[in-house]
């Protein structure tokens, strides 16, 4: 019997002040924390800018990938 998460092959690690963007598109983001979300799922809080406002969320890390800061 297999005990592995749908995320467990996840090797990626991020830390904060990395960038960010979803793998289905969308806006750069800094990451801000990346961790277990208590659920056994590696996850990562983000923030990005939509014009002026300061928006905040948290995606499972399988979900974005690396990109560069420019």
């Amino acid at each position: 019997m297999s005990t592995n998460k749908p995320d467990s092959g996840c090797l990626k690690r991020y830390k904060a002040g990395d960038v960010v963007r979803l793998k289905s598109g969308g806006p750069k983001m800094t990451v801000t924390q990346y961790g277990d979300d208590g659920f056994g799922v590696m996850t990562v809080w983000a923030i990005w800018f939509d014009e002026a406002k300061r928006i905040d969320g948290n995606f499972p890390a399988d979900a974005v990938e690396a990109v560069e800061a420019v």
